[in-house]
């Protein structure tokens, strides 16, 4: 496993404790949340940037990093919308949004058999 594929694996072990630290009820959760939220973008950039810099992108990191962005995301507007600091029907926008993409990726896998690799700017 190279080092970006491992950069989003973590990724997407800072997704739980982005939940645990926003819904923990400890005075600094939000603080610390939004410091998990702002670390895993960071990290994402980064991943980014060594796969392409270093010719390390895999079709597992094509399938990982955008997995792992998502999942945050999503999280974090669940999240919000748990402790209504932000309205449900936007959380169910950004996941009919993200589920017609998804079918639309689904569709374009089968007919071409490989995942778009992602650029500077996503």
């Amino acid at each position: 496993m190279n080092l970006p594929n491992a950069l989003s694996l973590f990724r997407l072990a800072l997704v739980p404790a982005f939940i645990a630290a926003f819904l923990s009820g400890h005075p600094y959760a939000y603080p610390i949340a939004t410091g998990i939220f702002i670390f895993a973008g960071l990290t994402d950039m980064l991943d980014g940037y060594i796969a392409r810099k270093y010719n390390q992108i895999t079709m597992l990191g094509r399938f990982l990093d955008p997995l792992a962005d998502k999942l945050m995301v999503f999280s974090a507007l669940v999240c919000l919308t748990l402790r209504e600091l932000m309205p449900l029907w936007l959380t169910v926008l950004f996941f009919v949004k993200e589920a017609v993409q998804g079918v639309g990726g689904l569709i374009l896998f089968r007919k071409i058999r490989d995942v778009p690799p992602s650029n500077i700017i996503g």
